[in-house]
């Protein structure tokens, strides 16, 4: 269910759109913060808000990120299978910088 979650969500954050709606949420939480004559505790709660939202989207979007990366990562793995490539490549990005650098050279 997160997988699914974190999915729909980074999909959803990474559109125009939500670059709007939050800056439009943003601009009308200042109006209303204006209009109340500067309440402490709404900025607070405000601030309190905006970063529960920052925490959450950090792990939805590493979440993603990881399954594009694993996901980019078969697809090479794969690719060197089923070519005249070196098989020892399979699998380098899980080795010490030591292995990696010794493949290199």
């Amino acid at each position: 269910m997160f997988e699914r979650l974190a999915c729909a969500i980074s999909h959803a954050a990474g559109r125009p759109w939500a670059a709007i709606a939050a800056s439009l949420a943003i601009i009308g939480g200042l109006g209303v913060w204006a209009v109340l004559g500067f309440p402490e505790p709404l900025l607070n709660g405000l601030n309190f808000g905006i970063s529960i939202v920052s925490l959450l989207m950090l792990f939805f979007l590493q979440s993603s990120s990881n399954r594009d990366g694993a996901a980019i990562q078969l697809k090479l793995d794969e690719l060197i299978r089923v070519t005249e490539a070196r098989n020892e490549l399979i699998g380098i990005d899980k080795r010490t910088e030591a292995e990696i650098e010794s493949v290199r050279k």
